[in-house]
């Protein structure tokens, strides 16, 4: 009795889809059991911040995926306003996704506890609005508006520094958020709010879960690649110990001779360059600019080619603040002469480095 039920239902399901429409739902749910072996994955390892919020992506992801086939509306109950309230989330998350890439402080418990008041608030008001209302309102239209503008800033986060940040891995996570948000949640955004009727079809439907497979599967291989290629970089780099001695100076003297370079270059105090980049500094030392980003980071430290320079740069302005010589310096000069376009990033700078503004540490040094 129980396999009829089952053998009735397939047919009924047969019968009221498709074909496209049948091949459309596998591939949704393919790519919702990609998102639960990750899931998987990711819970096995250290929870983090960031960890959390992938996990919350997938759910968000799956949520879009189990709305958006070709099945009327009624047949999810209340159940939609669910899916409703995670696919409208997800441009949120993402947003959240990339200011924590970019910034290792960025986490709730640094927050201000209004930011966390209104962050719950704000939760709360969009679970009333798609889980009890369903999403039926001026506000879902509003939503989408919000979305957009999001979807624009997120763009931007990660487009600002990208080339200079020195962290390869991170930069090629960079560019895939921006053709992911550029040609794909912007032209969703694009369809949702000019009410386009191609949405609604199946072969729109099956297009979109189609190319979300062959992404998702290709994101995959990309990440089976790192992962081989660093298990073969540690067994390379497993040695007895009686090599290790041996292969010790070869280690050290990787980057010995770009490593004088920069040096150099430091002493010199040619870091007081107007916009100097790490292009530039390739090119001054000679070094390809893949192996000078792979120094600074790997041998140095730095994650950014910034920081890097505001290192030797505060140091250098904190010296002219204590030289009598310089007592009448204004502090914008002071800011140009050490290689600043304008007095709004050294500032920043120089209180993130030494914890007080350029003025209040010259009225300490007088």
């Amino acid at each position: 009795m129980v396999n009829l039920s089952i053998l009735d239902l397939g047919f009924a399901v047969i019968m009221y889809l498709s074909f496209i429409d049948i091949f459309d739902l596998f591939f949704r749910f393919a790519i919702i059991g990609q998102f639960f072996l990750v899931s998987v994955i990711y819970l096995a390892k250290n929870i983090t911040f960031k960890s959390q919020l992938v996990i919350t992506l997938m759910i968000c992801a799956s949520a879009y995926l189990l709305l958006t086939p070709q099945i009327p509306n009624h047949h999810y109950g209340y159940f939609r306003g669910v899916l409703l309230f995670f696919t409208d989330l997800m441009p949120y998350v993402l947003w959240f996704y990339a200011c924590s890439l970019l910034d290792d402080d960025f986490h709730p418990k640094n927050w201000h506890i209004a930011i966390q008041t209104s962050l719950i608030a704000a939760i709360l008001w969009l679970l009333y609005f798609f889980i009890y209302l369903q999403g039926n309102g001026a506000f879902h239209q509003i939503n989408h508006a919000i979305e957009a503008v999001v979807l624009v800033h997120i763009i931007y986060l990660v487009l600002k520094d990208i080339n200079d940040d020195l962290i390869d891995k991170r930069r090629k996570i960079r560019m895939f958020i921006v053709l992911l948000t550029t040609f794909y949640g912007s032209i969703l955004v694009l369809f949702e709010l000019t009410k386009s009727d191609f949405v609604h079809t199946s072969i729109f439907s099956l297009a979109n879960s189609a190319l979300i497979f062959i992404g998702t599967n290709i994101f995959y291989l990309v990440l089976l690649k790192q992962y081989k290629s660093q298990q073969d970089i540690q067994n390379t780099h497993i040695v007895e110990p009686e090599e290790i001695k041996n292969n010790q100076p070869k280690t050290i003297n990787l980057f010995q001779a770009e490593l004088d370079k920069l040096n150099l270059f430091i002493e010199e105090e040619k870091f007081t360059e107007t916009n100097l980049t790490i292009k530039k500094l390739a090119i001054i030392l000679v070094i390809p600019e893949h192996q000078l980003r792979e120094l600074i980071n790997q041998e140095l430290g730095f994650k950014n080619f910034s920081s890097f320079l505001n290192s030797h740069r505060i140091p250098a302005a904190c010296a002219q603040f204590k030289d009598l010589n310089n007592i009448r310096k204004p502090i914008l000069s002071i800011a140009l002469d050490l290689g600043y376009g304008s007095i709004g990033p050294f500032n920043r700078a120089f209180k993130d480095i030494m914890g007080m503004t350029p003025t209040e540490y010259k009225k300490q040094c007088n």
